[in-house]
Formats: C-alpha cells, sequence, structure tokens
C-alpha cells in the first residue's frame, strides 16, 4: 500500500471520496458509521490505473491532508471535502 500511495502522489489529478461503511463497536455489540477513503489517479492519461483506499473512523479532512502531505495538484472530490480543505 506504502508505494501504491507514493505512485498514486505522483500524479497531478487524483479523484476522491468518502463512502461510509460498517464498523463493529467493540464491547458494545452494535456497529457504528467509519469511512473507507478512496483516492484514485486520473483515468485520462496512459498510465495505469491506481486505486488506494485508506480506512478512517471519520470523515473529517483532516484525513485527507495526511494522506496527501506534500502532494501538489488537482484534486476532484464531493462538496464535503472543499468546505472542509478551506479553512
Amino acid at each position: 500500500m506504502d508505494r501504491l500511495s507514493d505512485l498514486l502522489r505522483e500524479r497531478n489529478v487524483l479523484h476522491a471520496a468518502e463512502p461510509p461503511v460498517p464498523q463493529l463497536d467493540p464491547g458494545q455489540g452494535k456497529t457504528k458509521k467509519a469511512y473507507l477513503w478512496a483516492y484514485r489517479s486520473n483515468a485520462l492519461t496512459a498510465e495505469p490505473p491506481i486505486l488506494v483506499f485508506d480506512y478512517q473512523s471519520g470523515r473529517h479532512g483532516i484525513h485527507v491532508r495526511n494522506f496527501l502531505a506534500g502532494w501538489q495538484g488537482h484534486l476532484m472530490v464531493d462538496d464535503y471535502v472543499l468546505r472542509t480543505r478551506a479553512r
């Protein structure tokens, strides 16, 4: 995963989404909501596509900032992440 993440961050256009997934809450016998952040390279290049999943307990913008630390380019995302990154 580390190598794929490094290769992904070499691209200058990325797509991201954070679909919710159920997570078992240990000791509670219930599930809670977690997020499987998906980062994908742009399909409009000749390079092979790369897709990396980053499991996180929340939807906060800090997860995107941590995953993409040092990266520069264009990130195509939904409205929630755009608002979070703008703060």
